[in-house]
């Protein structure tokens, strides 16, 4: 999505109230930009309201606030929008194009959370994880919050027969196991009972049922 060009008004430059009458009736867009650098974003379900609010009457608190970014060079920006999908969108390209590094805090997005395969160890397991996918890494997601991504962990590992534990794995007969070996709901790699690319070959069928959203189990 490309951001349409802004309406524009710089405090001292015209009546505020003749600009504020131009601009449609409806949700909408505004940013503040201080010496050529932006310094706020905000959107409003009313935005004719909130510049009223924002510009003030002269004498106004808000009022004096705008003469002395008018002597700093501050303009505002405003984006009229039609609908609270649109605002979301628009929102989420400006605040990123301008505030690159904190866009994210700025609009209080949460890390999404995924399901994915431990890829980098020797017998992968389930994992939960709030990054991206790596290359040739098959995530499944995103969940709203970590106690969903773990709830539907604990649905597909039921279906498979991967490892459940977090440790890092060394192989031995000797090893105590755990009950999931015990009723069968794990290979047991830990007791050497399959060989790695046996229990590869388990690992791979939860990599394709979270490529392909679980389509392979239908």
């Amino acid at each position: 999505m490309t951001a349409p060009l802004p309406i524009i008004y710089k405090p001292g430059a015209g009546d505020s109230d003749d600009f504020i009458a131009s601009l449609p009736a409806g949700p909408g867009i505004y940013a503040l930009s201080v010496g050529g650098n932006p310094a706020h974003i905000g959107w409003s379900a009313n935005l004719t309201r909130r510049l009223k609010r924002l510009l003030g009457a002269a004498g106004s608190e808000s009022g004096r606030l705008m003469e002395r970014l008018h002597a700093s060079g501050a303009y505002i920006e405003c984006w009229p929008t039609g609908s609270k999908l649109e605002t979301s969108l628009l929102m989420y390209v400006l605040a990123k194009s301008r505030f690159p590094t904190e866009y994210r805090t700025r609009l209080r997005l949460r890390t999404p959370w995924f399901l994915g395969l431990s890829v980098q160890d020797a017998f992968p397991r389930l994992a939960v994880m709030s990054r991206n996918a790596r290359e040739n890494e098959r995530l499944l997601g995103p969940f709203a919050t970590r106690e969903m991504a773990e709830r539907y962990a604990e649905e597909v590992q039921g279906l498979f027969q991967i490892r459940r534990c977090v440790e890092a794995l060394e192989p031995s007969p000797e090893h105590p196991g755990c009950i999931y070996g015990e009723m069968n709901q794990c290979l047991r790699p830990c007791q050497c009972v399959v060989t790695r690319e046996e229990y590869g070959t388990e690992a791979a069928r939860v990599a394709e049922f979270l490529g392909t959203n679980g389509r392979t189990m239908l």
